[in-house]
């Protein structure tokens, strides 16, 4: 139950604290050792702020032996628990930043501003808890969502995140979307990928250099169109730097996506950039078949 403003702790619940939720709800501030809020409770006519024991501060070093060995282990737990499902749902999202105790997630689409965050680790009463912060809320709306949150909890919210990116990506609303969605899965399934570990790992150093030298030509070639391109463009220049990121399937459906959008707006451009920048990817980081699209048009 939040408190109404203002707020006195009474004796023995008055505790000094530089809290930020309680700054936020316009708690009185007392200069002391930094806390903060995990909930508010009623007791009798007191009002009681549960103080923070242990916790990280982001961005200092990070020194496991200042930490409950309990707070550790939730924290092992959890982040690889979010790096494992993050990776694979990388057709969805991105890892944008793995720091600090910090994990960034991004929706993957380059039109998009939906994130989930997970970070700042902490103990109270004998449990581990961590902030998140992730847009949208729900199928409602667009606001963003701040909790902190136990460790089944974060997982939980995770979880019903990406649930909502699915519906988003699912949803055609123009017959435009439906068509680059046909030409998407008609490149994705003539492309073959022979590497038996293209849902777990990315391409080697070598490859992933040819794929961005194909992206950086495919760039040129868009920009001396005289059409606007700015739309592909956006695309291209995602995938290119983010390819050291991505699974190799990832990469190989992305790339489907542009050929995909380029081919809808121009048959001449698609076959373009296939010739002229697509030699060397189509020989060296995708095999395809005899009867491919890609055969055809060398033909």
């Amino acid at each position: 139950m939040i408190a109404p403003n203002p707020v006195r702790f009474s004796k023995p619940d008055r505790i000094k604290h530089n809290c930020c939720n309680c700054l936020e709800k316009g708690f009185n501030k007392n200069k002391g050792i930094d806390l903060i809020l995990l909930q508010i409770s009623i007791f009798g006519k007191g009002i009681k702020c549960y103080p923070i024991k242990y916790s990280y501060k982001m961005n200092e070093p990070i020194n496991k032996k200042t930490l409950p060995l309990k707070l550790i282990e939730d924290i092992q737990i959890l982040y690889e628990k979010f790096r494992i499902h993050a990776y694979s749902k990388s057709g969805l999202i991105l890892i944008k930043e793995d720091k600090n105790l910090k994990i960034l997630l991004h929706d993957i689409d380059p039109f998009s501003n939906f994130y989930f965050s997970l970070s700042n680790p902490f103990f109270s009463r004998e449990k581990s808890y961590f902030k998140i912060d992730y847009m949208p809320a729900s199928s409602t709306s667009l606001d963003p969502n701040k909790a902190n949150v136990s460790i089944g909890g974060a997982f939980d919210h995770l979880q019903n995140w990406l649930g909502l990116i699915e519906k988003y990506n699912n949803i055609a609303l123009t017959p435009n979307e439906l068509l680059i969605n046909q030409y998407e899965d008609e490149f994705f399934s003539g492309f073959e990928i022979i590497d038996d570990d293209a849902e777990s790992k990315s391409f080697d150093f070598p490859r992933q250099l040819l794929i961005q030298n194909f992206l950086q030509r495919t760039v040129e070639i868009l920009n001396d169109d005289d059409s606007d391109n700015s739309d592909i463009i956006v695309e291209v220049n995602e995938l290119k730097e983010n390819i050291q990121n991505l699974t190799k399937k990832v990469i190989v459906r992305k790339l489907s996506r542009i050929f995909a959008i380029v081919r809808k707006k121009s048959l001449e451009l698609c076959k373009k950039i296939v010739i002229e920048a697509g030699k060397e990817l189509f020989k060296k980081v995708i095999s395809i078949g005899i009867e491919s699209v890609y055969g055809m048009i060398i033909q």
